[in-house]
């Protein structure tokens, strides 16, 4: 149970982490380190043993495991949190930054930009390939959930 508290503490770490953009070209001013996550596993792991010790078992079992990453999910701001979800439900497929603008009803660019932040703290994989059409080369951003984090998200 520690192993997958650990894991769930990485991603959480990660998954929390603001990327830094200038407010008026959105450019990337800095992607900092995501904390480590040994202070939050600490305390996960403290709290699934209160937990289970509360609920008068001698060990930590997947019910307090399941419940102590339902609520370390919660520390995700909450946008991030639903894109995370939906990136999750199309794991077996990559997700096009077309996908995200009509899901959330956002711009190109945001869907962009939340895509491209994703990737700097190395949740996702961002990819983009170019389409032609009509003699246009149109870029396409393709992003998929890494596989050693679909399964935190729930």
């Amino acid at each position: 149970e520690r192993k997958m508290i650990l894991k769930a503490a990485d991603f959480i770490s990660r998954a929390r982490t603001t990327v830094e953009r200038d407010r008026h070209t959105k450019e990337i001013l800095y992607v900092p380190e995501s904390e480590i996550p040994t202070r939050l596993s600490k305390q996960l792991c403290d709290f699934a043993v209160g937990l289970a010790m509360c609920r008068e078992k001698s060990r930590v079992t997947k019910k307090e495991i399941l419940l102590v990453n339902k609520i370390a999910l919660s520390c995700i701001p909450s946008m991030r949190l639903n894109l995370l979800r939906f990136l999750q439900k199309r794991h077996i497929k990559h997700t096009t930054s077309k996908d995200i603008e009509k899901e959330f009803k956002v711009s190109a660019k945001t869907a962009l930009i939340w895509l491209q932040d994703l990737d700097k703290i190395k949740i996702v994989r961002l990819k983009k390939e170019t389409i032609l059409i009509s003699k246009h080369a149109i870029p396409i951003w393709k992003a998929r959930l890494k596989k050693e984090y679909r399964n935190f998200i729930s």
